[in-house]
């Protein structure tokens, strides 16, 4: 029978009975990079775990302190011997707890209905196929991946190695032909076979289908997957999925990676919550970090702002002339820089740490006005920014007040307003800087 354990991010209050301890206590204390490693059923956002000089690779997915569940910035849904835990934000204290969900449909760009306090192994599926759209977009932006694939050909037309025991089979007697191998740097491979394999199993099932043609970039995306894969053969599924089992990663396509390993598990039904194996952990896990500041993307980007990403390396900044010491501001203005910080802030209890960090991206950018944006469910009066010394400039933190209602409609529409006044905050700062330049 499954028990759920239903907690925040951050905090060490849920008092653990025997049972649940001795099933946690297997992948207590586990880096989020070590259990991305070797949990193949445990998918985890973002995949890039450490490689951009983050910490978040090495945060634990969760500890026991005192027989109490401590969790950190992780959160998620995910199993272990029959024990379900749902980690939700602790920006959201009412019932229902919809703040993660909702940040969740914004940055994936899906639908969710009919909310529980977790998502069960039919749901947690569902999701791997409403987030595939999202991962194959990041992964196009490398552009069509490209490997050396064999071919084995018996034409007139030789231009590779021939293969003389194969020639003497077809061959006999000669009318021409000669059986050789090439080898061809293609996009029509192993890894893109997967991806198509993987659209046309969306394809078979009308209500899923709808993802793929809902706006024209995802149907853009498509017919590139198709015209790149015109050796497509439905018949070769079961084999496309052994080729891509032991795939190497690639230094270039690093994006291609995760997407193959979530095309495996759509095509391979991968129930990623379910399970009675108590030695592995499945479910799907977000770091509270990447996930507040992509939906904060949501919200910035149609303003106009620049959202360099550290974890591609597109729009990388540099601290000196020569473009070395790279940096990644979370998001520039035309005359602002602003950091997301998933954590509670004030004018007191700003770390030393970000507030140095966005003052040296306010001076190295020529911005003069520096924001550090955070969630709160409590102190939502707006602060003012203050003038800095020496070059001078405006430095503050923005709060996005996160509503808190038990009903799901009545949550987006208070959302939408919250949302709103952020913005309205935002372009009255950046108006206001402006004017006294």
């Amino acid at each position: 029978m499954t028990q759920t354990i239903i907690t925040a991010d951050n905090s060490c209050k849920y008092e653990l009975a025997a049972n649940q301890q001795a099933a946690l206590c297997k992948f207590t204390g586990i880096s989020l990079r070590e259990l991305c490693q070797r949990e193949k059923n445990l998918l985890i956002f973002p995949h890039s775990l450490g490689a951009n000089e983050d910490d978040i690779g090495s945060q634990n997915l969760f500890d026991i302190a005192g027989g109490k569940l401590k969790t950190g910035n992780a959160m998620g849904f995910f199993c272990i011997d029959g024990v379900q835990v749902a980690i939700h934000s602790r920006f959201d204290d009412s019932e229902k707890q919809y703040f993660l969900h909702y940040m969740l449909q914004k940055v994936f760009g899906i639908n969710i209905l009919n909310l529980e306090n977790h998502m069960g192994p039919d749901e947690l599926w569902e999701f791997l196929i409403y987030v595939f759209p999202y991962c194959l977009f990041r992964a196009l932006r490398q552009g069509l991946f490209r490997a050396y694939r064999q071919y084995d050909c018996n034409d007139s037309k030789v231009k590779g190695t021939i293969d003389i025991a194969r020639h003497l089979k077809l061959n006999l007697p000669f009318a021409g032909k000669i059986a050789y191998r090439m080898r061809e740097y293609s996009s029509d491979n192993p890894v893109m076979q997967l991806i198509r394999h993987t659209i046309e199993f969306i394809k078979l099932d009308k209500r899923r289908a709808v993802i793929l043609s809902s706006d024209d970039e995802i149907k853009n995306a498509v017919v590139q997957i198709t015209e790149a894969t015109p050796s497509y053969n439905t018949q070769d599924r079961n084999k496309v999925i052994f080729q891509n089992l032991r795939g190497a990663h690639h230094p270039y396509f690093t994006e291609y990676t995760f997407l193959r390993d979530l095309c495996l598990r759509i095509l391979r039904h991968d129930k990623v919550s379910t399970g009675i194996d108590d030695n592995h952990i499945r479910g799907i896990v977000f770091d509270g970090a990447w996930l507040w500041e992509e939906y904060m993307a949501t919200l910035l980007k149609p303003m106009g702002f620049e959202h360099p990403e550290n974890k591609t390396g597109k729009g990388r900044k540099y601290l000196f002339t020569d473009n070395s010491g790279w940096i990644y501001p979370d998001f520039i203005g035309e005359n602002s820089v602003m950091d997301a910080k998933y954590k509670q802030l004030d004018a007191k209890n700003v770390a030393r740490e970000d507030r140095f960090q966005l003052i040296s991206y306010m001076h190295v950018l020529q911005k003069d006005l520096g924001f550090l944006l955070h969630p709160t469910s409590s102190d939502c009066a707006v602060k003012p920014a203050k003038e800095l010394h020496g070059y001078g400039g405006k430095m503050g933190t923005l709060a996005f007040c996160v509503p808190q209602d038990p009903d799901w409609m009545n949550f987006c529409k208070l959302m939408k307003d919250a949302e709103d006044n952020f913005s309205s905050d935002i372009l009255k700062y950046s108006s206001c800087c402006k004017k006294s330049l």
